[in-house]
Formats: structure tokens, C-alpha cells, sequence
């Protein structure tokens, strides 16, 4: 179980601070990335994907592709047979 860390995100108009368990998905966009809680609130981050995993620095965020970083600890399944 993930202790209730805290990780302070910076954007434009204001800080956001969220429990670092909450964030569900963070994508990359642009030069910015979407950062996804388990409420669906997205919030705007100018910092790079590898700079948030780097702070993240926990065993439950996943990068499982160039543009994508997921919380494991919210996946239900793995689809082995999806197609496009």
C-alpha cells in the first residue's frame, strides 16, 4: 500500500497538490503532459515525462510507452488479443 505522498504541480494559473496514489495516468502532450486523477480532473504540467517519473520515483508508475506513464495500481486487465 502506497504511503499518502504528496507531489505539488505547478502550472499557470495556480499550484495543484495531489496525493501521488491518486494520479491514475499522465500523457504526454505537446511540450506539456496531462496528468489524470481518479476523480477524471486532468491538470497541465510543463515538465517532461521523464522529469515527473523521475519524481514520482515509486514502484507503481509504469512508462509503458513514449508518451504514457500509468499507475499499476489502476489496471483491472490486459487485453493479450487487442488489435487496432
Amino acid at each position: 500500500m502506497q504511503k499518502n505522498i504528496k507531489i505539488i504541480i505547478p502550472n499557470t494559473r495556480e499550484n495543484k497538490i495531489t496525493n501521488v496514489k491518486d494520479i491514475v495516468l499522465i500523457k504526454s502532450k505537446d511540450k506539456c503532459t496531462e496528468i489524470f486523477d481518479n476523480k477524471n480532473i486532468k491538470i497541465l504540467e510543463c515538465k517532461s515525462l521523464k522529469i515527473l517519473e523521475e519524481e514520482l520515483n515509486t514502484n507503481c508508475f509504469f512508462r509503458y510507452h513514449k508518451s504514457f506513464i500509468i499507475n499499476q495500481n489502476y489496471i483491472d486487465s490486459i487485453d493479450l488479443e487487442y488489435k487496432k
